[in-house]
């Protein structure tokens, strides 16, 4: 089959409501009233940050997940269509409204989190073995995010091991988001795994360790057979390919000026990093160009509004650390 697509992502499509600045230090407290410099509707989850990243960045890109016909449904499919997203394997859920989250950003451009899941938790591995044929139309898939999907969770090894054999070629990646635990449900699905790059937070939660090194080597034990590492934020990021396992890989990080809001970024250093790889870059020059993705996301509010075209971050990376 012709690969008329760059990336799929597979999972959350998410309708994001943000305000700031909002004190995450202290209670709310009951009954009060506080005034916010802005409140702005967003997309967020794997599929549109990931995926509106990737097309920013000059990918053709899919779209594979569950919406509600709802009012939040409809705005991430506009979005994603005005992105240029491919909506081919998006499914139309009336059991349930659009999973929506309101995100909270505080003057340092940290957040917290409230989150309903509604209809994109119903994601199943048969939901995406039923849509082999619009896979197998991609050189990569994204699949997210570990720590959010119940139903899809004790299938990732089966649904990454389905894409595999119906695509061999095809890169298979991974997303998590912060809490997310079960370290025996990644084991199954590492064997079928190109990219697993999480936090540091959502690495150690994982794995149940603490050091960087520590953690590639308990993904390397579990049998993943391509790249695996941690996203370190202001460090940068530690990344370790099969074909040198012992060889650990820093990339330096993008030091920015002021952190706006950083909802999304690591969703969009995925995007950088897939892309850099699509496009044929080493280990370590993938590595710095998703740190560049990742430090434009955090100057501004939203989890891609900051990213920019692929010539545009590429100067900026060369500018900032020198990238290949």
């Amino acid at each position: 089959m012709k690969q008329t697509l760059d990336l799929i992502l597979v999972g959350h499509v998410v309708a994001d409501i943000i305000g700031r600045p909002v004190a995450l230090d202290r209670p709310i407290g009951h009954g009060k009233l506080y005034l916010s410099d802005a409140i702005e509707l967003h997309t967020g989850g794997n599929v549109c940050n990931v995926g509106i990243a990737a097309a920013k960045l000059g990918l053709r890109v899919g779209a594979l997940g569950r919406v509600g016909d709802d009012d939040w449904g409809a705005t991430a499919a506009r979005r994603l269509r005005a992105a240029g997203v491919d909506l081919g394997g998006l499914i139309t859920d009336k059991r349930g409204q659009t999973s929506a989250t309101i995100v909270c950003v505080d003057p340092s451009g940290e957040r917290s989190f409230f989150h309903t899941g509604g209809c994109g938790n119903q994601l199943t591995a048969a939901d995406i073995v039923a849509r082999l044929p619009y896979i197998r139309r991609a050189r990569a898939v994204c699949l997210g995010y570990h720590g959010l999907m119940p139903k899809l969770e004790p299938a990732w090894g089966a649904a990454l091991r389905a894409i595999k054999r119906a695509g061999p070629r095809i890169i298979t990646a991974l997303d998590c988001v912060a809490g997310a635990k079960n370290f025996g449900q990644i084991a199954k699905a590492m064997p079928w795994l190109d990219i697993f790059v999480p936090s540091l937070d959502e690495a150690r939660s994982i794995s149940g360790v603490d050091s960087p090194e520590k953690i590639i080597a308990r993904f390397r034990g579990a049998g993943a057979p391509g790249i695996v590492g941690v996203k370190l934020g202001a460090e940068g990021c530690l990344l370790s390919d099969a074909a040198e396992p012992q060889k650990l890989v820093h990339a330096p990080p993008i030091l920015v000026k002021k952190v706006v809001d950083a909802t999304g970024a690591g969703d969009s250093w995925l995007a950088g990093f897939i892309t850099a790889r699509l496009r044929g870059f080493s280990l370590h020059c993938a590595g710095r160009f998703a740190n560049a993705v990742g430090a434009c996301c955090v100057q501004a509010i939203g989890a891609s509004t900051g990213i920019r075209s692929f010539q545009e971050t590429l100067k900026f990376a060369r500018r900032n650390c020198g990238v290949c």
